[in-house]
């Protein structure tokens, strides 16, 4: 059915046993639910005229596995091509210049491509894609861009779309990102690690919910602001470390939770908007009552260095009373007693060399385990450097210009730079500090085994 002078088409039968469709070249719009629910209908030809296709035009069209767009397409409404569920790719074409959650729910949808053209995508148009492996833009895109498959803005500020059918395990999101968007991650069941960077500011609404895999989360101290449903069916996350202890928890006490599984441990200072979030929603009276449990960041002192070879001893001194002390790990592995020493004055642990010379260049992750807390440093194992051989006349670099090593110096600004920059470092090796560089699985793992023993969980920095 279409209006009079048949400029735009209103209605196809929905019961129409015709797998393939041309749409006529008067028509310049395709209107509002015009193939809606359509079951048959398997390829459809846009015809070069049309400029709008209205929202839900080709909705649950489930047979429909190619379309061939015209030329002339500006504009492409919401929910136009959602539930399309056999559809595993698309083009969209040069000309296009809004699309508004088109292709929501295309479940088999492995591909798409943007054009240079679009200016603007309004909504979450791949969400519920759930077989997406990459989105590609054209280069020539002057708002959107795309690396590794992963939708940005165009400076890459603003990470908007993660394909939930990618195969990666770990994602480090770049320091270049201030604001991750609603539903970024959502559904991205195979993530079992995502490293935010401090340069993020905000978080919106769900963006990590659908995460049915991820384990920890660490909210690093840029963050100025948490959406809410952040983490819902995030039913393996075991807990989430926040980092700043002003960040703004969106509307919690109109109903909007992170929404955590229960029992799901909660860290943050003493006396934050953390700790003000999980007392409200165990305390609020609802049934069932919400069983989150807090910790406090508490802080300690360690050495933090090794060089490889060196036969150097490295101690690590934590305030908690030896007579308390369970075991030590390393990166969540229990180090065997005959590997290092234990001395009074509070814990004294002292590492063999040769124990240390086992280790691989790089950050380790230690954690002092006691009967009701769990310490954790990271340890630095640095290579030995090895000496430069001067061939006979050629030139020699002037000893002026070497570039020599920064002395390291401590971190005397607080806790919550030492734990900023252990964030940051971990997604940008090229900046990372001896003194404070804490990798993700590192951190991850030091929570999870606090979260096992049920213990705090104490970042520990440099020793005076």
């Amino acid at each position: 059915m279409f209006n009079k002078d048949k400029t735009e088409l209103l209605l196809y039968p929905a019961d129409s046993q015709y797998t393939s469709y041309i749409i006529p070249d008067s028509v310049t719009i395709i209107g509002e639910s015009a193939f809606v629910g359509n079951e048959t209908l398997q390829d459809i030809t846009i015809g070069n005229n049309v400029t709008d296709i209205k929202q839900r035009a080709f909705d649950g069209c489930t047979a429909l596995t190619d379309i061939t767009f015209g030329s002339g397409l500006k504009n492409i409404g919401g929910e136009a091509f959602a539930s399309c569920t056999a559809l595993t790719e698309v083009v969209i074409p040069e000309g296009v210049t809004e699309i508004e959650s088109c292709f929501q729910f295309c479940t088999n949808l492995k591909n798409i491509t943007i054009p240079a053209s679009l200016t603007k995508i309004w909504g979450t148009p791949f969400w519920c894609c759930t077989s997406l492996e990459k989105i590609i833009v054209d280069s020539d895109n002057t708002s959107y861009c795309s690396q590794d498959g992963v939708l940005f803005n165009k400076d890459k500020t603003e990470l908007i779309a993660y394909p939930a059918g990618d195969d990666r395990t770990a994602y480090e999101i770049p320091d270049s990102v201030t604001k991750i968007d609603m539903f970024a991650f959502y559904n991205c069941s195979n993530l079992i690690e995502i490293t935010i960077p401090n340069s993020v500011t905000y978080i919106d609404q769900g963006a990590f919910s659908g995460c049915s895999n991820l384990k920890n989360a660490i909210i690093p101290e840029s963050v100025t602001y948490i959406g809410v449903g952040l983490f819902e069916d995030c039913n393996s996350l075991e807990s989430v470390i926040v980092l700043n202890p002003d960040c703004e928890i969106d509307a919690y006490r109109e109903g909007g939770e992170f929404t955590l599984p229960e029992n799901s441990v909660i860290y943050g200072y003493s006396g934050s908007t953390t700790q003000e979030y999980v007392d409200f929603w165990n305390n609020d009276g609802s049934s069932p009552a919400s069983s989150y449990t807090f910790v406090p960041i508490i802080a300690a002192d360690t050495d933090t260095e090794y060089l490889k070879n060196s036969a150097d001893t490295v101690k690590i001194h934590c305030e908690f009373a030896l007579a308390d002390f369970v075991s030590v790990a390393m990166d969540g592995e229990t180090v065997d007693p005959s590997n290092y020493t234990l001395d009074d004055g509070s814990t004294i642990l002292t590492f063999n060399p040769a124990y240390l010379d086992t280790l691989t260049v790089g950050d380790h992750t230690v954690a002092l385990n006691y009967t009701d807390k769990t310490a954790t440093s990271v340890l630095t194992i640095k290579a030995v450097q090895e000496e430069t051989t001067v061939v006979p006349d050629e030139p020699t670099t002037d000893s002026n210009e070497q570039t020599t090593s920064n002395a390291e110096t401590e971190n005397t600004t607080g806790l919550n730079n030492v734990i900023g920059s252990a964030v940051n470092s971990a997604t940008n090796n090229s900046t990372k500090s001896p003194s404070t560089g804490a990798s993700y699985a590192g951190i991850a793992a030091a929570a999870g085994a606090a979260v096992l023993s049920g213990a705090a969980l104490i970042f520990l920095k440099k020793k005076k």
